[in-house]
């Protein structure tokens, strides 16, 4: 079964590398070959989490020692988080397949290297390999923002490659005094090893790892790239980017933290109350500004920006309940996001409409899109009984039950915010139409995704105590990183 790991990076780096030679014929058997590929991926990576249980898989690339050679590490987390990650890719593909009008090869190829680069992160087991797998997710997002070529897209993306750059740049001086200093980048082995590291050293190294990581998911006040990146996006790249990449940016740090330092050195050093303050900054910024977008697409990015804020308090928090509530908050923002990424760019491919003005009495030309876009909204505001709620009320209750009463009242008062630019939408998009509208019709291929989203937002409340239950073991999981370390030393 250890094998699934490897194939599940190397079959998108595969199909990456066929497009060139398959590009004249990818809008109909190509993407079949795409599509069935997908189909196995999830299934695999589903195959692998329900049998792997609390196992902890551990892969050595070439059979080499883990002192030398490439290992990738499969624990309940990375996996939960990969199958997610298949299954919106999946949707993704679907999606791509409707939207993307010309050049199909080199979109492919930059939409594989790019799963091929996420599963890295959340497989490898080293620090360099991180690194590498990193860069590549970098590398192909710079070019998939600026994709389309306009203006927009050209300044959003060197503005994102700039930041990126600085943000790598960061983190591979983080990575090179760990080596400097202990002569060897796996996780496991460098854990045992930070205790001889002093003070001075092992803090610099997490603010590196802090400030360049921070920047990669647009945490306050690292945040500007995001907004003009998401919005000059093509549309299934901007639901990738917002829903699924930097939460794996997030998840990064995670690991890292949770494995070198534990969660005691957050707690002794009060390091949590800074994680907690610049979330309460994204909370406020993100929504602050989205209240005062034009643009839908810029809007919804913005509210990542506010979302993430939403997840960085739970995790500061540290109390059991915020902690589940943000890796829950992971899944329904993802979800719910991707599913706005798509009405967005539905509308962009049928009837070019970008600014929120024009999406006038559009439940009259399509009742579909305006009432699948009302659930993905309340959903985000945090309705009950829809799913941002549940998770938004846990993070509530966990970080107010571990005495930060502030950043609790301000997660409130950050779905109001939402509530007003949410309901600004629907209000628009439910005026009375003056003259009878055209009916318009979508593509399957947009429908598909769309309803997917709304679906899988649904089985995230049915399977709620389930996923409850597992997001708990997680969190007991990277509150010790003995069982981590251990599985890897000994395998």
């Amino acid at each position: 079964m250890n094998h699934i790991l490897i194939w599940l990076i190397v079959s998108p780096i595969f199909l990456a590398a066929v497009t060139h030679f398959i590009k004249k014929y990818l809008v109909n058997f190509g993407f079949l070959i795409f599509l069935s590929v997908s189909i196995v991926n999830t299934c695999l990576s589903l195959l692998v989490f329900l049998e792997s249980g609390s196992d902890i898989l551990v892969y050595r690339v070439g059979n080499w020692s883990i002192y030398k050679g490439i290992i990738l590490v499969a624990d309940k987390m990375s996996l939960f988080f990969l199958l997610f990650m298949q299954i919106i890719f999946f949707f993704s593909l679907l999606f791509s397949k409707g939207y993307v009008k010309n050049d199909h090869g080199t979109f492919f190829s930059l939409f594989y290297l790019l799963q091929a680069g996420l599963t890295g992160m959340l497989l490898t087991g080293d620090l360099f390999n991180l690194y590498v797998f990193l860069e590549i997710v970098s590398i192909v997002a710079y070019a998939l923002v600026a994709y389309d070529k306009t203006d927009h897209g050209l300044e959003a993306g060197f503005k994102y490659l700039v930041l990126g750059s600085v943000a790598s740049l960061i983190i591979l001086w983080g990575i090179g005094i760990i080596y400097a200093t202990t002569g060897n980048l796996n996780l496991a082995i460098v854990a045992g090893l930070m205790q001889n590291l002093t003070p001075l050293i092992k803090g610099g190294v997490f603010i590196f790892f802090f400030i360049g990581f921070g920047i990669k998911f647009a945490l306050f006040p690292f945040h500007p790239w995001l907004a003009d990146a998401h919005a000059s996006a093509p549309s299934p790249i901007s639901a990738l980017l917002s829903g699924v990449m930097i939460k794996i940016q997030l998840y990064s740090l995670i690991r890292i933290v949770t494995v070198l330092y534990g969660i005691d050195y957050i707690h002794d050093l009060k390091l949590n109350i800074v994680f907690m303050s610049l979330g309460v900054g994204s909370v406020l910024i993100g929504h602050l500004m989205a209240l005062k977008q034009t643009n839908l697409k810029r809007m919804l990015a913005y509210s990542s920006i506010a979302h993430i804020g939403y997840i960085v308090i739970g995790l500061g928090s540290i109390s059991p309940q915020g902690v589940v509530g943000a890796f829950y908050h992971m899944l329904n923002h993802g979800v719910l996001k991707i599913g706005l990424f798509y009405f967005a760019g539905t509308l962009i491919y049928h009837l070019n409409l970008k600014q929120i003005k024009d999406l006038k009495s559009l439940f009259w030309r399509n009742p579909f899109l305006s009432i699948m876009f009302c659930i993905f909204a309340l959903g985000m505001i945090g309705i009950p009984p829809l799913n941002g709620f549940f998770s938004k009320w846990l993070i509530i209750m966990g970080v107010a039950d571990a005495g930060y009463v502030i950043p609790a009242v301000i997660i409130a008062i950050g779905s109001f915010l939402s509530l007003i630019y949410y309901l600004r939408v629907v209000v628009i998009m439910f005026e009375p139409a003056r003259k009878l509208e055209e009916r318009f019709r979508i593509d399957p291929f947009f429908a598909i995704p769309i309803g997917a989203m709304v679906v899988c937002s649904i089985l995230l409340v049915v399977f709620g105590s389930q996923i409850h239950l597992i997001l708990h073991e997680i969190m007991l999981f990277i509150r010790d990183n003995s069982t981590y370390i251990q599985a890897v030393l000994y395998s």
